[in-house]
């Protein structure tokens, strides 16, 4: 759907990018979370994952600080804790 709409800058595999308050870089009114948002992590320098996890932390740092976006004030930068996966191997 995203590549449908025009205008929206975007990573090498069609993710919004986005800066560290999760606000897309071409409208601070828009916000994008979970798999449609390229966010590098400033602190190691790669690509926050397109995970349950990483979607999770990041609705739950936007529902923190949705007042803030609302008076389109500066909402806090994101910060990813990975916190493991876990993988099942039997039936």
């Amino acid at each position: 759907m995203l590549a449908r709409v025009e205008g929206l800058e975007r990573s090498r595999i069609g993710q919004l990018i986005v800066d560290e308050g999760l606000r897309i870089t071409r409208d601070p009114a828009i916000l994008a979370l979970g798999d449609c948002a390229g966010l590098i992590d400033r602190r190691t320098g790669k690509p926050v994952p397109a995970t349950a996890q990483a979607a999770t932390q990041q609705a739950h740092h936007l529902a923190r600080h949705v007042e803030a976006w609302c008076s389109e004030g500066p909402v806090p930068p994101f910060c990813y804790r990975d916190r493991g996966a876990l993988v099942s191997l039997a039936d």
